[in-house]
């Protein structure tokens, strides 16, 4: 039929109502199409008159055509099919309503349970959206702000049924100020992710006092006091050591740690892996026995 030799697809806008004679599907974001010949409804002879915005032309034996992912909808609420002779194109298309998915996580929750500033560690967890059969996996980023700017990947993306992610210790925050959790499909991506502003948690003694009552040289003997960090809500217990002080390198990071110190039962609560390294300017401290 010379009516059929190519076909033309577009987005229309002013009408909701679905015209039921194009069955469509959007597996992997392709339209899969199956006309019939049935009498027209007045939505879809009405679509004749919206305002229409042309995305492609399909070769005749085609019945399938690749919407790219971040097609921008605007208010368009179904899609068109005309089919073109070498004449002209015909007046009256077949449409289909424009489901648009969204998949959003909610609820998302983090402690940060590294202790030094400017780092974060922890366990992040999320509700899944009440649609999810579309997702294949989650993926969690830190990010400028709660649109996702600048954003960084941490760890591997996490596969649709897993609602929690773990954040390793020591994850540098920079200037990030948010995490943003992501669903993905088999196609793309979502541009715009659950979020949840960062509170970074610091837990720092102050005030270290030692005085050395062991009079032999080379030995130590007396009590180490400090003032303990404001929150103590996250901290478990201390670990003591001893160090050197070098001023030959400008940087330090720890030799080795001996072990977990116990502190007493009433310190405080709550668990946390307890590491060091830093940048200074002038001194390498390196740790040379735990106590």
């Amino acid at each position: 039929d010379e009516s059929n030799t190519s076909t033309i697809i577009g987005l229309e806008e002013d009408f909701i109502a679905k015209a039921g004679n194009l069955v469509g599907s959007n597996t992997s974001g392709v339209w899969q199409a199956n006309f019939s010949d049935v009498q027209l409804p007045f939505q879809e002879r009405a679509l004749m008159l919206c305002k229409r915005v042309h995305i492609g032309i399909v070769p005749v034996g085609s019945t399938s055509f690749p919407i790219m992912a971040d097609t921008t909808l605007e208010w368009n609420t179904h899609l068109l099919i005309y089919a073109v002779s070498s004449f002209a194109e015909q007046t009256t298309p077949r449409s289909s309503l424009i489901f648009d998915a969204s998949a959003t996580v909610s609820g998302i929750t983090f402690i940060d349970r590294d202790l030094d500033m400017l780092e974060l560690g922890g366990l992040i967890t999320w509700s899944p959206p009440a649609e999810a059969g579309r997702i294949d996996f989650y993926c969690v980023y830190l990010a400028l702000g709660p649109a996702g700017l600048l954003r960084s990947l941490l760890g591997d993306v996490i596969p649709v049924g897993t609602n929690q992610a773990t954040i390793l210790p020591e994850t540098q925050l920079t200037f990030n100020t948010h995490l943003v959790v992501y669903t993905q499909s088999s196609l793309t991506e979502q541009t715009s992710g659950g979020t949840i502003a960062v509170s970074d948690s610091e837990a720092t003694v102050v005030e270290i006092d030692f005085v050395d009552f062991d009079l032999d040289m080379d030995n130590l003997g007396g009590t180490l006091h400090w003032t303990p960090p404001l929150d103590t809500s996250l901290v478990m217990h201390y670990v003591i050591y001893l160090a050197e002080l070098r001023s030959e390198t400008k940087s330090w990071m720890p030799e080795s740690i001996g072990g977990i110190g116990q502190g007493e039962d009433n310190d405080v609560a709550s668990a946390v892996d307890i590491t060091y390294g830093e940048e200074n300017s002038s001194t390498d401290i390196r740790f040379n026995s735990f106590l």
